[in-house]
């Protein structure tokens, strides 16, 4: 999503109400854009913040969903989980 210019703000907004929308336990968001987003989920500015988070949780007997695009280079979250 870092190609969206000017639509950025609005398209991570939907993104995050999505999200949120669809009945998922936990939503964590991480980005900029995510961090400005008014969300019910969590939000980090960036890896490095939410890599601290998830090392504080205990995450066995979950399901992990990573998405992202490519540059965010969420595969750095895997030491973590």
């Amino acid at each position: 999503m870092f190609e969206l210019g000017s639509t950025a703000a609005e398209e991570h907004q939907y993104i995050a109400e999505l999200a949120t929308s669809i009945g998922i336990d936990q939503v964590i968001l991480v980005g900029n854009h995510f961090a400005g987003t008014n969300t019910s989920a969590k939000t980090f500015s960036d890896i490095e913040q939410l890599k601290i988070a998830l090392a504080d949780m205990d995450l066995s007997n979950h399901w992990v969903l990573i998405k992202g695009s490519r540059g965010m280079a969420l595969e750095r979250l895997l030491e973590v989980i």
